[in-house]
């Protein structure tokens, strides 16, 4: 886990303050120094619990593995900033 936190703050730092501010990024060929970080280290993502499921009375998410970042099919590169965010403050 402390490699993935290392690799998603080096990611963090190649972004602007504006794109930080957004909670998915879909990275432009303008932003080839992240691209190739990506793709030397692919796309990564984590399992996860919820703990609080259980007191709920309604239906809840349990439990799933969410995408950190991935190349979609046509070659462009997300970055689910929420989810980075979440990890790294945990």
């Amino acid at each position: 886990m402390n490699t993935l936190i290392k690799q998603a703050t080096k990611i963090l730092s190649y972004l602007s303050e504006a794109d930080l501010e957004k909670d998915i990024i879909e990275l432009s060929e303008n932003n080839t120094e992240l691209i190739s970080f990506l793709e030397k280290i692919g796309a990564k993502a984590i399992k996860y619990q919820n703990e609080d499921a259980h007191i709920s009375i309604l239906p809840h998410e349990i439990h799933g593995e969410v995408h950190l970042w991935y190349r979609r099919n046509d070659g462009v590169w997300i970055i689910k900033l929420y989810a980075i965010k979440r990890m790294i403050n945990k």
